[in-house]
């Protein structure tokens, strides 16, 4: 009776449990006051979980597996726990050829007629076999012989210990390395006591056909996640930009992911007009109603009476309002430039040609003496040997000390407080 109050009480429990949400093992049941603890053999749901008697299984009944006999397992049924399965020593009887009591000697204290043998050992399974033993004069056996016993398993594909496994304990498992980078992939596993050939322990990689991909491995930029960690190329990509200009800065609009830059791109991202290569950020600003340097404001700084020309290397502005040599050198410094100098007959011949177009007369070079009166050179420094004064000069007439072109482009000293036109120069 009390059997039956214990299961009707443990149904209840377990009914008003299953409706009962956000239950915690852990404290007490707000409906039946329920309370885990340990779960034990007793038809009694202990640990609040709903189901009863949930025990792991135990050896029981003896651990001796010599003879007949072999250990059992504890099982948990109705809160009683019983022994299964579990063979003990007992009494031994003679000629059943078994080892009824479990010392490792079969039929022993048994009468017998001489010259009569029995089999002896406690197993004929595995690598074990029993022996032999003859009935002796005195009418009792004698010592068993050739009988082979278990002994501890080894890793060899055999039954050493004759329980009916081979190699139980020692096996592990082993997964196939197809790139040989010392690293498998858990597609493909056996089970073996040391790793056969092709196979690793272990199976953290990520690419089982590339021999470039493990775990640990240096990230190289190939495309493929060569350390495993989920991301290809991580930290080593940059965005670069296409310059179609070729002018180091490119459309911002038109970026991608690399770890090198590739041809027509570039890491600057701030071209405004990625189709002129003379507008870029930081460019000189001429006087031509568009945005050269990129910073939103158009033709700001210039005079609009100075033309832009580019020859070559360097860019040239002819300024049209006539102003004192000293006046033109200073503002030829607002553009970044110098007063020009001239290199040889065709660079001289080019800037005539553009003081033409530009107006004509009498143009302002950087060629002066103020320094040093007779030494003539260039207010940029430069020290061009080129020369092309006319006739008769110079003479440094009235304290002349200011180069300046003719309309027949040769050169003429001049006062410096004459107002010209006159012609910058700068590297691009």
């Amino acid at each position: 009776m009390r059997f039956v109050l214990l299961g009707l009480m443990v149904s209840a429990c377990t009914a008003d449990r299953a409706g009962l949400a956000g239950f915690d093992d852990g404290g007490a049941d707000p409906i039946d006051g329920c309370v885990a603890r340990a779960e034990t053999c007793n038809a009694v749901d202990d640990d609040c979980d709903g189901t009863v008697d949930e025990v792991p299984a135990e050896t029981c009944g003896t651990d001796v597996t010599v003879g007949v006999c072999r250990p059992g397992t504890y099982r948990c049924v109705a809160g009683v726990r019983t022994c299964e399965g579990a063979v003990l020593p007992g009494a031994e009887a003679c000629s059943t050829g078994l080892d009824e009591d479990c010392d490792g000697a079969i039929d022993e204290d048994c009468g017998c007629t001489p010259g009569e043998t029995a089999a002896c050992g406690s197993s004929d399974r595995g690598e074990c076999r029993f022996g032999t033993r003859a009935c002796g004069d005195g009418g009792t056996f004698g010592e068993c012989l050739g009988a082979i016993e278990p002994s501890a398993e080894s890793c060899n594909g055999l039954d050493d210990d004759c329980d009916g496994e081979t190699d139980e304990g020692l096996r592990q498992p082993f997964y196939r390395d197809a790139d040989g980078d010392g690293f498998g992939s858990l597609g493909t596993v056996i089970a073996a006591c040391s790793p056969p050939e092709g196979f690793v322990a272990d199976a953290r990689d990520c690419n089982d056909t590339c021999r470039e991909c493990y775990p640990g491995r240096d990230e190289v930029c190939d495309g493929l996640d060569n350390d495993c960690d989920g991301a290809a190329d991580d930290g080593l990509l940059q965005t670069v930009w296409r310059d179609a200009d070729g002018d180091g800065f490119g459309d911002r609009t038109m970026a991608m992911e690399a770890c090198n830059v590739p041809s027509g791109y570039t890491r600057g991202d701030a071209d405004c007009n990625d189709s002129d290569a003379n507008v870029r950020p930081n460019a000189f600003e001429a006087c031509n109603a568009r945005d050269d340097n990129c910073d939103g404001t158009v033709d700001e700084g210039c005079m609009a009476d100075c033309n832009r020309i580019v020859r070559g290397s360097s860019r040239y502005h002819f300024c049209r309002a006539g102003r004192r040599w000293t006046e033109a050198r200073d503002f030829c410094g607002t553009l970044g430039a110098s007063l020009v100098t001239i290199e040889d007959g065709t660079e001289n011949g080019f800037v005539r040609q553009q003081a033409d177009a530009a107006g004509g007369g009498d143009w302002w070079t950087g060629m002066n003496d103020r320094d040093e009166e007779g030494e003539w050179e260039w207010v940029s420094g430069s020290g061009a040997g080129y020369r092309n004064w006319g006739s008769g000069e110079p003479n440094n007439f009235a304290n002349e000390d200011c180069g300046s072109m003719r309309p027949d482009a040769r050169w003429n000293d001049s006062d410096c407080g004459s107002s010209l036109r006159f012609a910058c120069e700068a590297a691009l």
